[in-house]
């Protein structure tokens, strides 16, 4: 006659229901640490690619600053335009500076629309930037949001480093842009990432407001910086 199998001892059971939640603990905190990785890779891509786009665009309008030919797709004849503000005029607010220049565009396809007037300023923690007709009013949109530098360096044709476009000596020209951009993640990344810090060159103390910021605890920050020249700006110095 067959004996009926024992089953499972309440001490058998209570080791499964313990080694259970200790597979269950660690498979959890495999999949959290997954998901903090996720979102801080994701937080660093996003903001990497808005500081990118945002370069490129102060990059783009940096180096046509001054430009004054049209050249129409359609015709051979080449229009030149007077520029009233030809030369970058600018405030120095320490790391959050502002600039506004002008250029004519090819890219349009009418030559009324092809002088541009382009302004950047800070609000608050806010890039904005203008891109309007020549002599019409200006009309700001967000270009980037957590911005915690946006900074102008001018180097002028003597050599010399300017906070400002109008520091540049007389008898000098504005031959390039050092532009500086620091930017956060809107929200908190988990885990422990870098925390990057930004300083302006040292002739740029001298402005007003912060010389130096580092990247919040626990956010995601990218720093860039590009150097741009501004060979249209040639024309307009004393005597060119």
């Amino acid at each position: 006659m067959n004996r009926p199998s024992a089953g499972l001892t309440l001490v058998e059971l209570l080791v499964a229901a313990a080694l259970m939640v200790v597979v269950l603990g660690i498979v959890g905190i495999f999949f959290a640490r997954q998901a903090g990785i996720t979102k801080t890779t994701q937080a660093q891509t996003s903001i990497q690619d808005t500081a990118r786009a945002v370069m490129q665009l102060v990059t783009n309008d940096l180096l046509l600053a001054g430009a004054n030919q049209y050249y129409p797709s359609a015709a051979s004849t080449v229009s030149s335009v007077t520029l009233t503000g030809a030369i970058p005029t600018g405030t120095d607010g320490g790391l959050t500076d502002d600039v506004s220049l002008e250029y004519v565009t090819s890219l349009r396809p009418t030559l009324a629309g092809a002088c541009r007037h382009v302004e950047y300023r800070m609000s608050g923690s806010t890039l904005e930037r203008s891109d309007v007709a020549c002599g019409t009013a200006a009309n700001f949109s967000v270009l980037a949001t957590h911005v915690l530098a946006f900074d102008l360096l001018y180097k002028c044709s003597d050599d010399s480093t300017a906070a400002t476009p109008a520091d540049c000596p007389a008898n000098t020209y504005l031959r390039s842009v050092r532009a500086g951009l620091m930017v956060r993640s809107p929200y908190k990344t988990p885990g422990s990432p870098p925390s990057p810090s930004y300083t302006a060159p040292t002739a740029d103390h001298g402005g007003s407001g912060s010389s130096s910021v580092t990247c919040p605890s626990g956010y995601s920050c990218v720093v860039l910086t590009q150097t741009v020249q501004t060979p249209s700006l040639k024309q307009y110095a004393p005597g060119g």
